[in-house]
């Protein structure tokens, strides 16, 4: 796994130092890029709801590992203009690390009560981004569809699409090299059965949050 992150930081370095230096009129137009993207503090999640069989209120508070991903994208940037762009990153699976579940006002840690075992998101980005010669700032629309691994297998809870959004600011290092930091929080419905034979949850909606640095080799068509 850590070799070809390695190998992946090699190229980037052999590809950019070997390029021209960045200027507004070498960077404007089409993009073609790959990205390396990095949860800076793992990713959170939380979420709220009622149990069918009680109406007593869950609220969850679980965290994930850090885990890299692969970032594709394709862009069009104009100095002191807005540009578009689109995208599509398939997250890492994650492992639950920590957290807490609170059931009817009883807080217990996520990692001994929860059956989720880790987090696997498909994630299409949607957006734009104002470009100031070399700094830039992204603002897009996420369309998600997460996959929670369960330790029972599938059994024991329920996940929906979702969407939401990102907002950052980049850099680009060289001509066919950028880096970004950006926030991002998206949302959808989750619900998990807390015990074996438990009913389900209902009314349940859970938000996960991250800050993500990514590194990008650019292509320029």
């Amino acid at each position: 796994m850590k070799a070809k992150y390695f190998i992946f930081f090699l190229f980037c370095g052999i590809y950019s130092v070997t390029s021209a230096a960045p200027s507004s009129k070498s960077l404007s137009g089409w993009t073609l890029g790959v990205g390396l993207l990095y949860p800076a503090n793992g990713r959170s999640f939380e979420g709220s709801g009622k149990r069918s069989s009680t109406n007593a209120s869950i609220k969850s508070d679980f965290e994930f590992a850090s885990q890299p991903s692969y970032y594709g994208f394709l862009k069009f940037s104009k100095e002191n203009s807005l540009g578009f762009t689109l995208g599509y990153e398939a997250l890492q699976e994650s492992d639950l690390t920590g957290g807490n579940i609170n059931l009817g006002g009883t807080s217990i840690p996520a990692t001994t009560y929860s059956l989720l075992d880790s987090v696997h998101i498909n994630v299409a980005h949607i957006g734009t981004e104002y470009r100031f010669r070399q700094f830039y700032v992204p603002i897009e629309i996420l369309f998600v569809d997460p996959k929670f691994k369960m330790k029972t297998g599938t059994v024991g809870h329920k996940a929906g699409v979702g969407t939401g959004y990102l907002v950052g600011a980049g850099y680009h290092l060289f001509r066919n090299m950028s880096m970004e930091l950006n926030y991002r929080s998206i949302g959808f419905s989750f619900g998990e059965f807390l015990s074996a034979g438990a009913n389900p949850p209902y009314d349940d909606y859970g938000t996960i949050t991250s800050n993500e640095i990514i590194l990008s080799m650019l292509f320029h068509l």
